[in-house]
């Protein structure tokens, strides 16, 4: 049978790194991982979320934690932990800025050109 505290160790590590690479601080598991959202892929919400449903389980009735696939919930932990650590938080943000950056210079470029055709269809250039 699966040890509590086992558990209660993973869960609270997938918690930190959560915080840690998405800002999703507060919270249960189960929140953090909504908070990340989109940003988690799909098979990584999967694998956090199976560990947090074994944490349920064990919380629960005793006889609910006979049911819990151990081998499953250590291999969903192994997972998402290895890619929740390769997540580089620092690139992530340079990204976002950059990206936000290159629309506004494509709008600006944008504006530039039918300003242009502006002044050369009233005669002006």
């Amino acid at each position: 049978m699966i040890d509590a505290s086992d558990i209660t160790r993973k869960v609270e590590r997938l918690e930190t790194l959560l915080g840690q690479k998405f800002g999703a601080s507060r919270g249960t598991l189960e929140v953090r991982v909504r908070k990340a959202g989109r940003l988690l892929p799909r098979w990584v919400r999967r694998a956090v979320l199976q560990v947090a449903e074994a944490q349920a389980a064990l919380e629960g009735p005793p006889k609910l934690a006979v049911r819990i696939d151990q081998p499953g919930v250590e291999r969903a932990f192994r997972n998402a932990e290895r890619w929740l650590q390769e997540v580089d938080a620092a690139d992530r943000r340079r990204g976002a800025i950059l990206g936000m950056l290159g629309a506004m210079v494509f709008n600006l470029l944008v504006l530039a050109v039918l300003l242009l055709i502006l002044l050369m269809w009233r005669g002006f250039v």
